[in-house]
C-alpha cells in the first residue's frame, strides 16, 4: 500500500513539474517574435532570417521610422554618363521628419513635398508669379499674351 501512494504521490509531481514546464514553455512562445520589435506592424517579418521587409512609407530594422516623398536630386554625384539627378529623399535640399514623413526643406530656397522646387524671393513680392526656368524655356519663341494695365514681373530661377 505505502508503494502504491509513493507512486502515485510521484506521479502526481511529475505530473505538476510537466504542467508547469508546458505552461513556461507556451509563454515563452507566446512572448517570441522572431523580428525586431514585430516590424512595429508597418511591415512583414521575413523567416528564417527574421529580418523585417517594411511596408511602402516605412524604413528601419523594424520598420518603426517613416520615410519621406522624392524628388530629383539637386545635388549628386553623376553615376554614368548623362545619368545625374537621381531621385533622392527631399530632392537631397531637405531632411526627412522621420515621425511624420515630411520634408523639412532648405529655407527659403526650396518647397514642394519633395522640396523639389525653388521658391521665389519673397513670393514675389505679391507683384507676379514665380516659374520655374523649364517652363520658361517651354514659352521661348511663343507670344506670351500681356494683359492692360498689368505689369508682370517674373523671377527666374535656373535650374
Amino acid at each position: 500500500m505505502m508503494k502504491y501512494l509513493f507512486r502515485s504521490f510521484a506521479l502526481a509531481v511529475l505530473q505538476h513539474i510537466l504542467n508547469c514546464s508546458i505552461q513556461l514553455q507556451l509563454t515563452q512562445a507566446h512572448n517570441y517574435t522572431p523580428c525586431p520589435n514585430s516590424c512595429s506592424s508597418n511591415g512583414k517579418c521575413e523567416l528564417p532570417w527574421s529580418v523585417c521587409t517594411c511596408f511602402d512609407g516605412f524604413t528601419a530594422a523594424d520598420c518603426s521610422l517613416r520615410t519621406c516623398p522624392h524628388g530629383p536630386a539637386y545635388a549628386d554625384s553623376a553615376s554614368a554618363t548623362d545619368t545625374a539627378h537621381n531621385m533622392a529623399e527631399c530632392s537631397n535640399r531637405g531632411s526627412c521628419d522621420r515621425n511624420t514623413g515630411q520634408c523639412i526643406c532648405d529655407s527659403p530656397m526650396f518647397e514642394g513635398s519633395a522640396c523639389e522646387r525653388f521658391s521665389c524671393p519673397n513670393d514675389c513680392s505679391g507683384k507676379g508669379r514665380c516659374i520655374s526656368s523649364k517652363a520658361l524655356a517651354r514659352l521661348e519663341g511663343k507670344r506670351v499674351p500681356v494683359f492692360e494695365c498689368n505689369v508682370i514681373y517674373v523671377i527666374v530661377h535656373f535650374v
